[in-house]
């Protein structure tokens, strides 16, 4: 919590005062206009504001500018002087329907804003502050607080502010011991002090990662990297169901899958995890060439990242095919690549060092399964 600082004397004996009196904070009589309605209003002044109240401002603030004293009363004139405008407030108040907050204008005329039951936080009145500003509350309203409304000024922490020129009475007189509570609240404008303030727009490009505020100050989110907590790029974290599919590439043979044909991904940055199952496959057809297995997410060939892929043969079985050892391998350059990566199986189908892409492959109600990792551009 940002605090206010101001000069104001307290805990001076307390007198009795009559309307048209107003005191210092030394309980001297000083020439000012109390505007209440009963010549023989009686007040209790403890601890009445100097004519010149200083205030020191830092960010978020709101302080009672009389204390809060069981004793205190404002009775006499509080000189207010602020660039900006000055909104009064009922704090957390529900005023009885009639009840009403005057107000002044800029050019010195006072006006009437109605309050009707319920109105509890924000019936506000603007008062200009170019000329002495006469704020005269409901007599019902025994809270309020003066919102210091600071429009375009940039708030620092320890700027000076000086109360001038600003009176405050009530539409009726108060009564012997009364007690009046007055908070000062400062509201800037730009932001960066206070709470609230101007309205300020801001738009966010989603191409550029540029956000624009309506005062002409924006920023560009950088993308998250190695060496920068960014923001994650578009599709960074994706995941996905797939479908499998058998080809032969010489064209002589095509397969059915009448089983189960599930697949599911996830990517994470540039890195694709997978796994598959694909069961009863059954063979149309005499298979001429190569077996390869597509319908993987995310492997188009543009910008292909080659060869950057661990795939393993989890199962596979029901084929014409014998082999000792068997692992995919993802890649375009297959014969009949296409326009998408595909994964060849590579075995080794005799008790030597050769591997080989398996082919001329036939199923009946076979089974593969496969899991691994690539990577994407």
């Amino acid at each position: 919590m940002t605090k206010i600082t101001y000069d104001n004397k307290v805990g001076v004996k307390p007198k009795t005062v009559r309307k048209n009196q107003v005191w210092d904070d030394d309980m001297n009589e000083i020439k000012a206009v109390v505007n209440q309605n009963d010549d023989n209003a009686l007040y209790q002044g403890v601890n009445t504001l100097k004519k010149s109240t200083k205030i020191q401002v830092t960010p978020d603030f709101a302080v009672n500018i009389n204390d809060g004293k069981a004793t205190s009363l404002i009775v006499g004139d509080e000189l207010i002087q602020i660039n900006g405008n000055i909104r009064i407030i009922p704090d957390g108040l529900i005023p009885m329907p009639g009840n009403a907050l005057v107000y002044t204008n800029a050019d010195g005329t006072i006006g009437q804003a109605a309050m009707t039951g319920g109105m509890s936080a924000y019936q506000e009145s603007f008062l200009a502050t170019d000329a002495q500003t006469k704020i005269t509350l409901s007599r019902n309203i025994e809270s309020a607080i003066l919102i210091l409304s600071v429009a375009g000024v940039s708030l620092s922490p320890s700027v000076d502010y000086t109360v001038l020129n600003n009176e405050i009475s009530f539409s009726t007189p108060l009564e012997v011991g009364e007690n009046v509570l007055v908070t000062y609240f400062l509201n800037s404008g730009t932001g960066s002090g206070g709470s609230g303030g101007a309205d300020t727009n801001i738009t966010y490009n989603v191409d550029t990662r540029q956000i624009s505020s309506s005062t002409g100050t924006g920023f560009v989110f950088p993308l998250s990297n190695k060496d920068n907590a960014g923001l994650m790029p578009n599709g960074f974290y994706e995941e996905y169901t797939f479908f499998g599919s058998l080809l032969d590439v010489g064209g002589g043979a095509t397969y059915t899958i009448g089983g189960s044909n599930e697949g599911r991904a996830i990517r994470i940055g540039k890195k694709v995890s997978f796994t598959m199952i694909l069961t009863g496959i059954n063979t149309v057809g005499t298979p001429s060439s190569q077996l390869q297995i597509e319908g993987f997410p995310e492997t188009s060939v543009i910008n292909e990242v080659p060869d950057q892929a661990g795939i393993d043969v989890t199962i596979f079985s029901g084929s014409n095919i014998n082999f000792y050892s068997l692992s995919g391998n993802m890649s375009n350059v297959f014969p009949g690549g296409g326009s998408k990566r595909r994964v060849g199986l590579v075995g080794q189908t005799s008790f030597d060092n050769s591997i080989s892409l398996i082919s001329g492959v036939t199923f009946t109600n076979g089974v593969i399964g496969l899991s691994g990792f690539y990577f994407i551009p």
